[in-house]
């Protein structure tokens, strides 16, 4: 009985022992600083110039000189494609600069478009600016450029010169002494300002085929139109 009382006893005793085999923890060093992962070889890490997000395009090509024009700086992107719609463009590009210029939002065009741009940033709103406005023209906020619609974006309408890679609409006019001129105020502003900003609609008429702005109807009242699409009297210009 005695032998059996025993047995249990130890028995218990080694049911309530917690310490268990030894186990490794590890130790608590300090931790590595964290490393920001590196930028996608495709660039999609966001740039920003002058203040302003740029978000290279997923998919595109390396940043630098497009189209052939070292005054267009931005990526080549793939063929847009929409037959059913009739829209798209074959080789369009996204653009970060024109002519030195920063684009504060996304344009996308074909390549005829972009150089005309091009033309009329180097010819007329850059030295206008430095002459009418005392300051240097930094960057520009796009309102569209590539986008499937008809005409005024009503539906059925006509097919838009947006939806072929044709057109970029302009808002914004961003200046190196920090003045932000937009197209809708600026039409009716002050002296200089006003002077500007007929100076440079009144100059696109000839690298583009079509100008439009607040004189031109309700739809661009506060943008400027510009595309390439070609007229046989010349130039429309409102």
């Amino acid at each position: 009985m005695k032998r059996w009382f025993a047995l249990v006893c130890l028995m218990a005793l080694a049911a309530c022992d917690t310490s268990g085999p030894e186990i490794e923890t590890p130790s608590r060093a300090p931790a590595a600083p964290l490393v920001a992962p590196a930028p996608s070889p495709r660039g999609v890490a966001p740039k920003v110039i002058s203040g302003f997000q740029r978000v290279q395009p997923a998919n595109s090509g390396p940043v630098g000189p497009v189209c052939g024009d070292p005054r267009l700086i931005g990526v080549k992107i793939p063929a847009i494609q929409n037959p059913r719609d009739g829209c798209g463009v074959a080789e369009p590009v996204s653009l970060i600069s024109v002519a030195g210029v920063a684009m504060a939002g996304k344009v996308e065009l074909n390549c005829a478009a972009a150089s005309a741009l091009a033309d009329w940033m180097e010819t007329a709103a850059k030295p206008a600016a430095v002459s009418i406005l005392r300051a240097r023209l930094i960057s520009m906020r796009p309102a569209a450029s590539y986008v499937c619609r008809g005409r005024n974006g009503r539906s059925g309408a006509r097919l838009s010169e947006h939806a072929k890679g044709n057109a970029v609409d302009l808002s914004e006019f961003i200046l190196s002494d920090g003045r932000v001129l937009d197209v809708e105020s600026g039409w009716k502003a002050g002296a200089g300002v006003q002077k500007y900003m007929h100076s440079v609609w009144k100059a696109a008429c000839g690298p583009f085929g079509t100008v439009l702005g607040p004189n031109s109807d309700r739809h661009h009242r506060d943008h400027f139109h510009f595309d390439t699409a070609k007229h046989r009297s010349g130039a429309y210009c409102r």
